[in-house]
């Protein structure tokens, strides 16, 4: 038996591209992590209470070329 890496990703269908949504608030915690980078964020909804979000963001390679460089 042989084995090696794999590669797979999954679609983004799900998602609407089509529309932008803006949000305001705070980021929790960054974390430059494979496979994709995450930003944490707090922000109050409309009764004003705090709710956590958790975007899909790019991958660490897509985000280093869109910010130039990795800051910790």
């Amino acid at each position: 038996m042989i084995s090696g890496p794999m590669f797979a990703h999954h679609g983004g269908a799900q998602y609407d591209t089509k529309h932008a949504v803006t949000v305001t608030g705070n980021v929790t915690e960054y974390m430059f992590t494979n496979p994709h980078v995450q930003i944490h964020f707090d922000v109050k909804d409309d009764s004003g209470k705090s709710r956590n979000g958790l975007p899909e963001t790019a991958s660490r390679r897509g985000c280093s070329a869109l910010a130039g460089t990795r800051r910790p």
